[in-house]
């Protein structure tokens, strides 16, 4: 009996390390980030749309500080983990201010002023949305 569960244990040993081999490759495939409020995780960005895991790192604001909006671009946020504010510009006089907690999300449509900060220590969200392009993002300053 033990010959014959030798082979058994030795393959799901080989079969465990054959999946985290592979995952680790698919993480380090995935490009990471590093931004002056934390980071992003970028786990798609094709023609058909994109997806990246954020996590917002205590009292900073996104795009430095300044609002930014995207021609192209359209948005949805998820927050996974943490509280997150959303600031959003409507009529280019109008700040909304929304809290969302975990499962809460928000649509950014194109053309939209907004920016974000994590209200808890660190925050966790989604995003996902068309695909990202560096030159589609406009940082304007709201008074």
């Amino acid at each position: 009996m033990l010959h014959h569960q030798k082979p058994k244990l030795h393959f799901i040993i080989l079969l465990t390390h054959s999946v985290n081999t592979l995952e680790h490759e698919w993480r380090s495939k995935m490009e990471k980030v590093i931004k002056t409020w934390g980071w992003e995780q970028w786990i798609e960005n094709s023609e058909d749309y994109c997806m990246k895991l954020l996590c917002c790192i205590g009292d900073k604001w996104s795009s430095e500080g300044k609002f930014h909006y995207h021609k192209n671009k359209l948005e949805t946020f998820l927050v996974v983990s943490g509280t997150l504010m959303l600031e959003v510009v409507v009529d280019e006089i109008i700040t909304i201010k929304k809290t969302l907690n975990p499962f809460d999300s928000f649509k950014v449509e194109r053309g939209v002023l907004h920016r974000f900060k994590a209200l808890t220590p660190i925050c966790y969200f989604v995003e996902a949305s068309t695909f990202h392009d560096d030159e589609d993002s406009y940082r304007v300053e709201v008074k």
